[in-house]
């Protein structure tokens, strides 16, 4: 086989060779100028000489293309994350550390001023029943129980003065306020940073270290106070 100005000795494939049938010739193994030549000879018609009984012949032959490697596998297609679901937002501020009196109620009185604990958050009529404390923006305070009955709602105002605040590093806070409605009693409230209030209450001439009258809630935390309504 002839390849330009090289020659190129074919010798016919033994039964044995993989791949290949009887028929087939192949030459032997070349590696540099030369084999690089074979490699860029694939596909192309060369002149192959044939020594037979009755002279050498010149063919004409092609030389196979080598095999194409099988494409890789195209990488699945993956979809992107869901965002995840954005969960309850904090209710309350987280101050930098614990926090009482002044500096704690300066932390949470944007929580507490103009709010309301109330047992049915929807509002009255929602509920057979609403008990219901506002804290109004202007010191001011009411106490509601709604009820569907004709005169036994009970509905008291007055004022408060605030004598006791904590703000706690997972944003819950505590108020303790006097109230004057006609004689003077104290509340001490605790809010969760779910905003789940519980309180104590001390009824007129009773104070603090005295046992409270009442324990107050669960309630919840709204706002606004919806002072007057």
């Amino acid at each position: 086989m002839r390849i330009g100005s090289r020659s190129y000795k074919l010798t016919r494939a033994g039964a044995r060779a993989a791949a290949v049938s009887l028929g087939t010739w192949r030459s032997a193994g070349y590696r540099g100028a030369a084999g690089q030549r074979l490699v860029a000879a694939q596909g192309r018609s060369v002149k192959v000489r044939v020594l037979t009984r009755n002279g050498t012949r010149t063919i004409s032959a092609r030389i196979p293309a080598a095999p194409t490697a099988p494409a890789a596998p195209a990488a699945p297609t993956v979809p992107a994350p869901a965002p995840a679901p954005a969960g309850p937002q904090p209710l309350f501020d987280k101050p930098p550390g614990e926090l009482s009196g002044q500096p704690a109620f300066d932390g949470f009185k944007k929580y507490f001023l103009d709010s309301r604990f109330t047992d049915c958050p929807p509002g009255w009529p929602a509920c057979a029943v609403e008990e219901r404390y506002n804290n109004c923006p202007d010191g001011s305070w009411e106490y509601h129980r709604l009820t569907p009955t004709s005169g036994s709602d009970i509905n008291a105002y007055g004022s408060y003065v605030v004598t006791g605040a904590a703000y706690h590093v997972d944003g819950s806070w505590a108020v303790e306020y006097r109230v004057t409605s006609g004689a003077e009693s104290f509340y001490s409230w605790s809010v969760a940073a779910d905003g789940t209030v519980t309180g104590l209450y001390w009824a007129p001439g009773s104070y603090p270290p005295a046992p409270a009258s009442q324990q107050l809630g669960p309630l919840r935390w709204q706002q606004p106070a919806r002072c007057g309504q």
